[in-house]
């Protein structure tokens, strides 16, 4: 934390006409001057409307505006208060160039109608107030009055008439020295209040979809435990009347009432592991992979499969040097051989599989994998990467969710084109490697 410094003095603008305009034979250079002034403060203001305006941390907002109006106002520090939704109190939320003494006597919280905060608010409008008028907790005036602070300006952050804060800005000039701007000081906060109803407003629309994602999170859960909660909550009624009624129990009885509680277990084991991989995949790393080699790997691992299934699979790798591409090969692996798995599963026998890579440009590489399938239909198409979606019998339905979660992960994208009766192309793009990349780890070998 800076400490306040020497005051510069208000603000003072450099002779000359208006910018961008020339001057004007006979015309006042006071006027000249003006309209300078008023060319300057609305590009700052339109300027920090557009900075602000793309915040959503409100904390974050309100430090970056604390930090500009101290520099546009030409004052020397400064601290910013917010209020709470729903309470008569606001709290502090940053400082600006205050001394570490102001700051350590400066209440967390304070309620309006004292300081230049109080007299702002209750005008709405910018209020300037020597350090002989305020008031305040005596240990506070006592750090002012040691650090020099001679005034304090209380500007109100107003937003569609409501009050959403306050900016209090201080400096060691004292009052009758200043050039106040008050018309640039108001709508300063007003552009800081609007813009914290933005933030606001886009910070509760991202806590009620996180709600609503955690409500179709939470159902799907129970959706896919519930079916290995009852075998197991079946097979250990049966054991508890067989126990209770003192009856024998066969050997084989007894092996298949453990191998389906063994089986419901293991049922949710793969649930559990398949949500945490989901909410929380693992760090992907950086590494330098030749597609080739790497579609060659994913068509041995699922040469057998797809044979069993009667799925001719076909790989076009690049020719030539190569292509090389920056993921983390392990979750690359595991991204191919789900979309793999998937369509030999959907194609049936007859099927055909093809993988394929290209370069896109000079910076991406595609790979695709596409299959001459039934396709997906449109209805079901907008839900595959919906958590517990699965039109299986069996599964998590986490898959495809977890699929384009790791793709994310390794600055990729994945885009997925169908149409029924036509086939279905899923088409992953990822960095193109540069030749020799230091900072990556090769991973070129299959």
């Amino acid at each position: 934390m800076t400490t306040l410094g020497t005051s510069h003095g208000p603000t003072r603008f450099t002779e000359g006409p208006a910018a961008g305009r020339p001057a004007v034979e006979g015309e006042p250079a006071s006027c000249q001057l003006q309209l300078q002034a008023c060319n300057t403060e609305l590009s700052a203001l339109l300027a920090l409307a557009q900075d602000l305006g793309g915040e959503t941390d409100s904390e974050r907002l309100l430090h970056r505006a604390l930090e500009q109006a101290v520099r546009l106002l030409d004052f020397e520090g400064g601290l910013v208060w917010q209020t709470r939704p729903g309470s008569p109190r606001f709290h502090l939320v940053a400082t600006v160039a205050l001394p570490p003494a102001m700051i350590a006597v400066t209440p967390a919280e304070w309620e309006t109608g004292t300081g230049a905060s109080g007299l702002a608010i209750a005008r709405r409008e910018p209020v300037l107030v020597a350090i002989e008028e305020w008031t305040g907790p005596e240990a506070l005036r006592a750090a002012c009055h040691a650090a020099g602070i001679r005034a304090f300006l209380g500007i109100p952050l107003l937003a569609h008439g409501h009050v959403m804060g306050s900016l209090v800005l201080v400096t060691t000039q004292p009052r009758n020295h200043i050039a106040l701007k008050s018309d640039l000081a108001a709508a300063l906060g007003t552009v800081v209040g609007v813009a914290l109803v933005h933030a606001r407003e886009h910070a509760t629309l991202v806590r009620e979809e996180r709600l609503a994602a955690l409500g179709r999170l939470t159902a799907g859960v129970a959706h896919e435990l519930r079916n290995p909660l009852m075998v197991i909550l079946g097979r250990t009624e049966l054991l508890e009347r067989k126990a209770k009624a003192s009856t024998p129990l066969a050997a084989d009885e007894l092996a298949r009432a453990l191998a389906s509680l063994q089986e419901a277990a293991r049922q949710m084991q793969r649930i559990v592991e398949s949500l945490s991989l989901y909410s929380k995949p693992p760090k992907a790393e950086r590494q330098r992979i030749e597609v080739g080699p790497l579609l060659t790997a994913v068509q041995e691992m699922v040469a057998l499969p797809a044979r069993e299934a009667g799925v001719g699979l076909e790989v076009n790798a690049p020719a030539g040097e190569g292509l090389w591409l920056v993921a983390d090969r392990g979750h690359l692996l595991q991204v191919l051989l789900n979309l793999v798995t998937n369509a030999i599963e959907a194609l049936g026998r007859g099927g055909r599989l093809t993988l394929s890579a290209g370069p896109e440009d000079d910076s991406r590489v595609v790979l695709t994998v596409a299959d001459n399938g039934p396709g997906i239909p449109p209805e079901i198409l907008g839900r595959i990467w919906d958590p517990f979606f699965t039109t299986k019998a069996e599964g998590t339905g986490l898959g495809m969710a977890i699929v384009r979660s790791l793709v994310a992960r390794m600055d990729g994208t994945i885009e997925v084109e169908s149409r029924v009766g036509r086939g279905t192309a899923f088409r992953l793009r990822f960095p193109q490697a540069s030749e020799d990349p230091q900072s990556l780890t090769s991973a070129d070998s299959g």
